[in-house]
């Protein structure tokens, strides 16, 4: 059991440590491909309409367009709950 605690701790240690891999530099760039939302730019400046790959990505993007929607029209508008 104290082998195994040992084991967890330098394991948690390890994996926070700030040292980052070689590989990878602060300015690179995760992905070469766009992101959706330069996609959907594209798609829009070629007059196309976008297509998502599920139901849930239109419904949750139209969700972001009416929120940010709302806030602009409406100041004290948040977005939040803060239930029981």
């Amino acid at each position: 059991m104290r082998i195994l605690v040992i084991f967890l701790v330098t394991l948690g240690l390890i994996a926070c440590s700030e040292q980052q891999p070689e590989s990878v530099s602060d300015n690179a760039p995760l992905s070469s491909s766009p992101t959706v939302v330069e996609q959907i730019e594209q798609a829009e400046a070629a007059g196309k309409d976008y297509v998502f790959a599920s139901p849930l990505d239109q419904i949750a993007a139209d969700y972001v367009r009416l929120a940010l929607l709302f806030g602009h029209l409406d100041a004290n508008y948040v977005d939040a709950y803060h239930g029981p």
